[in-house]
């Protein structure tokens, strides 16, 4: 355990863009050389089976279930070491996974330490390859985040005079320790590996270590190491912006080789990830830090985008430091970790694991193993993984059969839940013998967009085509009720079956003939389940007589949009018309009018006649209905035009701190500017020609006391210009 303190499209586009400039790959495409089977060089993952009992943060557990599944996960990820907690009282855990790390051929890293792991090396005699003393002693001694641990004096020691932390503990007290359970493990095993890790660049640990070990007479083999993404950027002063992995833990190994005739075992590795939701455990917000990137601000706070970060992070940089292993020295990594910690009492490290877990109560254990991240099947790739039949604690029980149900389950764009079932079509429900291999398909209906697999409401794939292997879970918690029986949902947003289409409807004219409109409509307009329908509007709806709204001639051309979305986008409309529909106008002078049924008005919108098709085109935005009409230049437009109170006066109340302009022509265009001609304010009247001026600029802030100058323009070109006066 490491403790210390700590895209849509755009944004994830700008994270890639930032990773790559730092060396840090964030592609599928993978390292040119290809993976090696190196026997010699170890690569695993760190995972807590049954750690911090009576309370369990993941889905790691202690049952046979719970065990076999997280050890199948390792030996089909093509994991050759495992790293874990060792305690004794622990022990009967130990076992059970020790044994299947056996069967699949598995190297085990044991952590352990005098009074909490001193039965342990005898126990498991010749069955623990490795054996790390203690964890991160450095971390638990160090002084402050402004000092770089290269000396001693940036650790706390009982000789210091200042009171100790009661989050910390003093070095040479677990120096002194740790000698104890280095020579107990020699004595009971003696061809086991032992190693202390540290993490940062603080040396001054290790030279105190390795001093106080040739004076007790003891040794160890490795040097083992955490290291994560932060550590090669810019944080809290540690390291250069520039920094990756190429020049940071590739550095450090070959230093600490260099300087204590030890190889490097990488016991910890991962993408640091931020918790910025501090507001509850397993919150939802985090935010990778990666090297060059402003202490780690990349949004935006997907996991989804921090799962693909992950996997290419991880990949690219363990072929790089096996590349370099003859520089470096490093001759194994451990992905920190194998399951992610959603109820982690530390949120910031809630989101490391390379598997889901879902944390189904607040309190207590009660979490379940959800399936790989991407970033499993990314190192999976590298490792050359895949199918492993599943190695049962009792190989001679009979291998169960499971349940798969596939079902199809529809979402908003805000993820809720809808009832219908409409989305799309799935396949490979059915019953599966253990370890056999399951594979589910999807494939969304027209208008629909898949995606991903859920199980147990978190998102396990994007994939369409998923594939796993049958197996037992240690608990019901997203069955049908029955054992054995599994649910995947797969899930669906609605586009908008017209999106990106275009609808026709038909126009009759006054001459009977049919002529064919079109409505187009373009993608993502619609964000909800919805449909649009398009016909000929026959009830007809006088204009106002109301002098401040232009004047229009009615061509009996009227259609209805029908919908109960809201578009986010213009659509296209163009309505057909024929010569005798519009005896008597200027052909020239129609456009397409809105009806405003809460003015009760109806608003001429920007058109163009395209006389050779004989169609009106208008841009709209709205669900109403539409009818082509004639306009006419109105010269006395604003004749009865007003606006009051002139001047604006707030001083004396809440009736005199707004100016408001009446009987305008709809949507007429204001531009409010000083006596030298520098811009105030725009606005825009509405449909039944008002707007309202609150006496401030088009940033916010209030205007002077003064006299200003008003234009007005309707979309006829009739204009007017008047003065208005603010007094302060």
């Amino acid at each position: 355990m490491k403790i210390k303190t700590q895209l849509s499209g755009l944004f994830f586009l700008f994270a890639l863009v930032l990773c790559l400039s730092a060396q840090c790959f964030v592609s599928d495409v993978y390292a040119a050389v290809p993976w090696p089977n190196d026997p010699d060089f170890l690569v695993g993952a760190a995972g807590h089976p049954g750690w911090g009992q009576p309370t369990f943060w993941s889905g790691y557990g202690s049952s046979d279930a719970e065990i076999e599944r997280q050890v199948h996960l390792l030996a089909e990820m093509g994991a050759k070491i495992y790293r874990l907690d060792a305690h004794d009282f622990t022990s009967d855990i130990l076992e059970r996974v020790i044994t299947l790390c056996e069967r699949y051929g598995i190297a085990v890293l044991a952590i352990v330490n005098v009074g909490s792991g001193a039965n342990v090396p005898n126990q498991f005699k010749g069955r623990v390859k490795y054996y790390q003393v203690n964890n991160e002693m450095n971390v638990q001694a160090h002084k402050s985040a402004s000092l770089d641990g290269t000396e001693l004096s940036h650790f706390w020691m009982s000789a210091d005079t200042e009171p100790l932390p009661a989050d910390k503990k003093y070095l040479d007290v677990m120096i002194s320790s740790a000698i104890q359970t280095i020579k107990i493990i020699r004595a009971e095993d003696p061809d086991a590996k032992i190693l202390i890790n540290g993490t940062w660049i603080h040396y001054g640990f290790l030279d105190y270590a390795f001093a106080e070990f040739a004076k007790a007479g003891v040794d160890i083999d490795l040097i083992g190491w955490d290291w994560y993404s932060d550590m090669e950027g810019n944080r809290d002063g540690f390291s250069p912006a520039a920094m990756t992995v190429r020049d940071g833990l590739n550095s450090a190994a070959k230093y600490m080789h260099d300087t204590y005739g030890k190889e490097i075992i990488i016991c910890e590795y991962n993408m640091w990830v931020y918790n910025f939701d501090k507001t509850s455990i397993g919150g939802s917000k985090y935010v990778p830090f990666l090297p060059g990137n402003g202490n780690g601000k990349i949004d935006p706070f997907e996991e989804d985008n921090i799962d693909v970060l992950m996997g290419p992070y991880l990949v690219n940089n363990i072929q790089y430091l096996y590349n370099n292993r003859a520089e470096n020295h490093i001759k194994g990594i451990m992905i920190y970790e194998l399951i992610e910690e959603p109820g982690q009492p530390n949120p910031f490290e809630a989101k490391f694991g390379i598997t889901y877990s879902k944390m189904l109560t607040p309190t207590g254990r009660n979490y379940q193993i959800l399936g790989p991240k991407k970033a499993y099947y990314d190192v999976q790739k590298l490792l050359g993984g895949g199918f492993v039949p599943i190695q049962r604690l009792n190989p001679s029980a009979a291998l169960p059969e499971h349940t798969i149900t596939a079902s199809v389950i529809d979402q908003d764009t805000d993820g809720a839940i809808l009832s219908s079932q409409a989305g799309g079509k799935v396949t490979g429900s059915g019953i599966y013998r253990e370890n056999s291999v399951v594979t589910l398909t999807a494939a969304a209906n027209t208008g629909y967009e898949f995606l991903g697999w859920y199980r147990g409401g978190i998102r396990i794939s994007k994939n369409s085509v998923y594939k796993f292997t049958a197996y037992e879970d240690a608990d019901n918690t997203d069955r049908d009720g029955a054992a054995g029986k599994f649910l995947y949902e797969a899930r669906y947003v609605f586009k908008g079956a017209y999106e990106g289409t275009v609808i026709t409807f038909p126009v009759i004219s006054q001459d009977g003939a049919q002529n064919t409109g079109t409505l187009t409509v373009p993608a993502k307009t619609f964000g909800a389940n919805v449909e649009i329908d398009v016909k000929q509007y026959s009830k007809f709806i006088l204009a106002p007589e109301d002098s401040y709204v232009r004047k229009l001639s009615h061509t009996n051309i009227a259609v209805i949009i029908d919908s109960q979305g809201k578009p986010e986008k213009e659509m296209e409309l163009r309505i057909p018309y024929n010569n005798s529909d519009i005896t008597g106008m200027n052909e020239d002078t129609l456009v397409i009018a809105r009806y405003d049924e809460e003015k009760q008005v109806w608003v001429p919108l920007k058109s163009k006649v395209d006389k050779d098709n004989k169609q009106i085109i208008a841009y709209i935005d709205k669900i109403s209905i539409y009818a082509i009409m004639g306009t006419a230049n109105d010269a006395k437009a604003f004749e009865k035009m007003k606006y009051y109170p002139n001047p604006i006066q707030p001083s004396k109340g809440m009736s005199y701190a707004k100016m408001n302009f009446t009987n305008m022509p709809a949507e007429t265009s204001i531009k409010i500017y000083t006596l030298l001609g520098q811009l105030v304010r725009e606005l825009k009247a509405d449909a039944s020609g008002t707007a309202v001026w609150d006496g401030k600029n088009n940033v916010g802030e209030k205007v002077a006391s003064g006299v200003y100058i008003v234009y007005m323009e309707d979309r006829d070109g009739n204009k007017k210009r008047i003065k208005v006066a603010v007094e302060r």
